[in-house]
C-alpha cells in the first residue's frame, strides 16, 4: 500500500501533463473537422437548389467551392484561415447566384 501511494503523485502528474498535451491539437483539428463538415453540407444544399434552378453562375461557383473545401482539408493549419474566409466568400456568391434565379 505503502508503494502505491508513492506512485499516486506521479500518475497524477503524467495524466495532467498528458491532457494537457492531448487537449492542445484535437480542438484544432476537430473544430477544423467539423467547419469542413459543416461546408460540404452547405454545398450539398446548394447543389440541390442549384438543380432546381439550373444557372450557369451558380453552378462555376460550386464548382470553385467543392475545390476550396478539398484544399482546406489538404492545408497545413497556417494555411487553413484564408482558405477558410474564400471558401465562405465562394458560398455566400453562390447564395447570391441561386437567388437571382426566384
Amino acid at each position: 500500500m505503502t508503494a502505491f501511494r508513492s506512485l499516486i503523485p506521479a500518475l497524477v502528474l503524467s495524466l495532467l501533463i498528458g491532457g494537457a498535451m492531448a487537449a492542445d491539437k484535437p480542438r484544432a483539428v476537430s473544430s477544423d473537422n467539423a467547419y469542413a463538415a459543416g461546408k460540404s453540407a452547405e454545398i450539398e444544399m446548394l447543389k440541390v437548389r442549384a438543380s432546381a434552378n439550373p444557372s450557369v453562375g451558380a453552378t462555376s461557383t460550386l464548382m470553385e467551392a467543392d475545390d476550396l473545401l478539398r484544399r482546406f482539408r489538404q492545408a497545413a493549419a497556417a494555411e487553413r484561415e484564408g482558405l477558410r474566409a474564400q471558401l465562405d466568400a465562394t458560398l455566400a456568391r453562390a447564395e447570391l447566384e441561386l437567388g437571382r434565379g426566384r
